[in-house]
């Protein structure tokens, strides 16, 4: 029995955002519609500006609980101590511990699932290495084939290349919104796997 579920990502803001953030949403609706503790985790800010549309690092919306793992949506200017050498490292870890801080609540109250949304190749060996020792299954969420957009930077087209190589060969499932991105799947992985 499912008892908690994560979702977690650096492509979305939340709970005020565009496309992204209404996949999310939508997703995390659903999952509580089973009755299904669900937390969304963004794992990077989202916020620039005067006139930012998220301002909380974490609460409830719509019965979808969140936090920003950053401390919160926008960058703040750290003060002088944080901006030492010494400092400006710790302060590199404060996401990361509160990632795991995360991971661990979450497993401690029975979640076994984290849904990943995000081409972050890093993040991606990140998350696999803390899921994996915490014995909770990895599952990225894949809405489009971005390899496929013209003019674009290609070290980021090959670092995305590597996080959807990853994601087809080394996730505990997937899930896909579309024919064409199953087949992406089938060209890397030419056995059948169990599709919803």
């Amino acid at each position: 029995m499912l008892k908690k579920i994560l979702i977690i990502g650096d492509l979305f803001g939340f709970p005020k955002g565009y496309a992204a953030t209404n996949y999310v949403t939508l997703l995390a609706k659903g999952v509580l519609h089973h009755s299904i503790d669900v937390k969304v985790i963004v794992t990077t800010h989202t916020d620039y500006g005067h006139t930012p549309l998220n301002t909380q690092s974490k609460g409830v919306h719509e019965g979808i609980k969140f936090e920003y793992t950053t401390g919160s949506p926008s960058p703040h200017t750290p003060s002088r101590i944080w901006r030492t050498r010494i400092g400006s490292r710790i302060r590199h870890y404060f996401p990361i511990i509160r990632l795991l801080k995360c991971l661990i609540i979450a497993r401690v109250k029975g979640g076994r699932h984290v849904l990943f949304y995000s081409r972050n190749y890093d993040l991606w060996k990140t998350l696999r290495k803390l899921t994996k020792h915490l014995g909770m299954k990895l599952i990225p969420i894949l809405v489009e084939w971005t390899p496929a957009i013209p003019n674009r930077d290609q070290l980021k087209v090959k670092k995305e290349l590597q996080f959807y190589e990853a994601a087809f060969k080394q996730s505990d499932g997937i899930v896909l919104i579309s024919d064409f991105l199953i087949e992406k799947m089938h060209s890397y992985i030419p056995y059948a796997r169990e599709e919803f």
